[in-house]
């Protein structure tokens, strides 16, 4: 038997089946830790209470085990200032504060800030609970804290639906016959990994973002469902011949079905140095135009888009990047700042929206040079995304 293992309690046996015969569920609300009163403990099924408790808290989260249906996963998040003890018994309470669960950990010290060293520890304990329909997660928000790998993969997660993809190396000319090995196209020869906007088959399911192998190409993370594919995505292209430095808007509207869905994309920015064949462009004069100067390189800046999509400039002083006076629908662009020999700061007007609220700062490097990539979405939101410090 294992040494260390986590079980459930006669009263959390009888509590579970009682919740599958008549349809309920058992709320589990509380994780306590405590110290075996200085030694190791054995869970026992028998227990109503830890051997020596030490804190107990709210859960920080409650699922299931994405590898086993039949497991659940509590997890608790103990701050930098609460310790001074050993951790080597763990337990699970429910709503009613009866112990549901027990088990044991190897010793663990958590120390106190005050005692000089100080760290947020996760705690997690995994049971085996059988049916997760007869288990209810129930959390105050006040007190619940993320951990940083949560805040990573929540984040990563909802950029990956953001309308402001990654830059592909390339984007295609022409059909290619197959979607698959190391390619050479516009010049540019490619590398594994490297991503691809292909916009040009003559199947328009077949367009999208791939990443390059030696074998088939797949179509990128960020791009491969229609959560993260919509109407509106806009995507920069670094390299090319002809398509260098160019910046592509996908037009297909409603939902989208990747691999089913036609996909269309039109060129929003940049020159390129061919016709496009297979869709009629209608560009307005400031989507062909050139850059065009920031109004102001000091307090507030207020952009008219309708004279331009481009604005570009060298700070001499911190900016607050103000509701644009005009906003054309449906237009995008890039706001090119340059800080001077002193780094500068940013702040936002209210129509500015950007991935999980967090709008892009400045370089803090003197010189440094900032591209803002825009799309209005609509008369009051404006949607950013940052290329930081370009070289």
């Amino acid at each position: 038997m294992s040494l260390f293992f986590a079980t459930l309690t006669n009263v959390g046996a009888a509590k579970r089946a009682n919740a599958e015969a008549l349809g309920e569920v058992v709320q589990i609300t509380h994780m306590a830790v405590g110290d075996g009163n200085g030694a190791a403990t054995v869970p026992s099924m028998a227990q109503t209470a830890l051997v020596n408790e030490k804190r107990r808290a709210p859960l920080n989260t409650l699922d299931v085990d994405p590898l086993n249906a039949a497991q659940i996963i509590a997890e608790q998040v103990i701050p930098e200032n609460v310790g001074g003890w050993w951790i080597r018994e763990i337990g699970l309470f429910d709503a009613d504060g009866d112990l549901v669960a027990v088990a044991n950990c190897p010793d663990t010290y958590k120390p106190l800030l005050a005692e000089g060293s100080g760290r947020t520890q996760v705690i997690r304990m995994v049971l085996l609970w059988g049916a997760s329909a007869t288990v209810q997660l129930k959390i105050d928000p006040a007190v619940v804290l993320a951990t940083r790998e949560f805040v990573q993969v929540t984040v990563s997660a909802e950029l990956r639906k953001h309308a402001f993809k990654k830059p592909c190396r390339v984007a295609t000319t022409a059909n290619l016959a197959a979607l698959s090995g190391l390619l050479t196209i516009d010049g540019v020869v490619l590398v594994a990994g490297e991503r691809v906007l292909v916009k040009d088959q003559t199947t328009p399911s077949q367009n999208g973002i791939y990443v390059v192998a030696v074998g088939a190409w797949t179509r990128a993370a960020d791009a491969d469902d229609g959560t993260k594919l919509t109407s509106g995505a806009t995507v920069p292209v670094e390299a090319g011949t002809t398509q260098a430095d160019t910046v592509w808007l996908l037009t297909t509207d409603g939902a989208i079905t990747v691999g089913v869905t036609a996909l269309n994309f039109i060129l929003v920015n940049g020159n390129v140095g061919y016709a496009k064949t297979n869709a009629t462009q209608t560009f307005t004069k400031g989507q062909a135009g050139a850059e065009a100067a920031l109004p102001a390189t000091t307090g507030s800046v207020t952009l008219d888009l309708a004279t331009s999509n481009n604005f570009g400039g060298t700070l001499t002083g911190n900016i607050t990047l103000s509701n644009p006076s005009t906003m054309p629908v449906g237009q995008s662009g890039v706001i090119r700042i340059v800080n001077d020999a002193t780094p500068r700061t940013i702040a936002y007007g209210s129509y500015w929206k950007a991935a999980a609220g967090y709008l892009p700062a400045l370089t803090a490097t003197a010189g440094a040079t900032d591209d803002l990539v825009y799309y209005v979405e609509s008369a009051t939101r404006i949607i950013l995304a940052a290329l930081g410090d370009t070289k």
